[in-house]
């Protein structure tokens, strides 16, 4: 994980609801390959707290 995508999940960890708490504890548990099939997946997500 890059210090980029760190800063991110800390943002959703911080701002988001229930979903997106649990949603970021996924990425911190999954390995390279289900981590870039979660950021695809939910790529609308990821791109909004990468704006904030």
């Amino acid at each position: 994980m890059t210090d980029q995508e760190f800063r991110v999940l800390e943002k959703m960890q911080i701002y988001g609801g229930d979903f997106i708490k649990a949603l970021a504890n996924c990425f911190h548990k999954a390995d390279n390959i289900n981590f870039k099939k979660l950021k695809d997946t939910f790529s609308e997500y990821w791109k909004q707290y990468e704006e904030m």
